[in-house]
């Protein structure tokens, strides 16, 4: 049926407010917004509701890669112009749907090695390729249950960080009104430089990327 933002949309003198907390509501109550650790700039983390949908929820992806479960979504940012898009990548626990054992999968510990990403632009129809090295500086090493948080060092090496418990997440942002993202993340299990194996290829599933949604939170 009608959603609570056709209503929104539609119905002249809609309490917007009542419409806006309805929404977020209902979100809760099915799952599609959990709490998790984020962090905005240079503040410390904090455990939040936080603002990005989660695997529940139409309005992410989710791909699962000989165990590594990629979680994608995005919000608007309006005050800088810009779509955040953020990715949360684990191993899957034993209990969850996609779960291998470490014989099945080839690995007990995998490192994130490089990135490519494929951001589409629904205006023009243009495409912007993006490969590098880690993310944002980081090359985590994923096992059950958490992750190392190796980053690079003002020299350019990668040092070897501190274990963390939970999901490795990932933000950045793109530049663009309306478009859609999607990619692939090269690991190598064991860790880059003492592989156990060749490296693999892990999908990032398409998301959309949308300057002005119906609703954001």
């Amino acid at each position: 049926g009608p959603s609570l933002i056709t209503a929104y949309k539609l119905q002249s003198g809609a309490d917007v407010g009542l419409l806006w907390m309805e929404e977020y509501v209902r979100r809760l109550d099915n799952g599609e917004m959990s709490i998790r650790k984020e962090q905005f700039g240079r503040l410390p983390p904090l455990n939040m509701i936080s603002p990005f949908p989660n695997h529940r929820s139409s309005l992410s992806s989710r791909k699962v890669t000989r165990g590594i479960e990629i979680v994608a979504s995005s919000i608007p940012a309006r005050e800088i112009v810009a779509v955040v898009y953020s990715l949360q990548i684990r191993i899957l626990n034993p209990d969850e749907e996609g779960y291998l054992t470490p014989s099945v999968r080839g690995y007990e510990t995998c490192q994130l090695s490089t990135r490519h990403w494929v951001l589409t632009n629904n205006e023009d129809g243009s495409t912007d390729n993006v490969s590098g090295e880690g993310v944002i500086g980081c090359f985590p090493v994923l096992y059950e249950g958490g992750y190392r948080d190796d980053q690079t060092n003002h020299m350019g090496d990668v040092e070897e960080g501190a274990r963390e418990s939970g999901t490795f997440v990932y933000q950045s942002c793109a530049r663009m009104k309306s478009g859609h993202f999607e990619g692939r993340i090269k690991f190598y299990p064991g860790s880059i430089n003492d592989p156990s194996g060749e490296p693999f290829y892990v999908d990032v599933g398409r998301f959309d990327l949308n300057m002005d949604p119906d609703l954001c939170y």
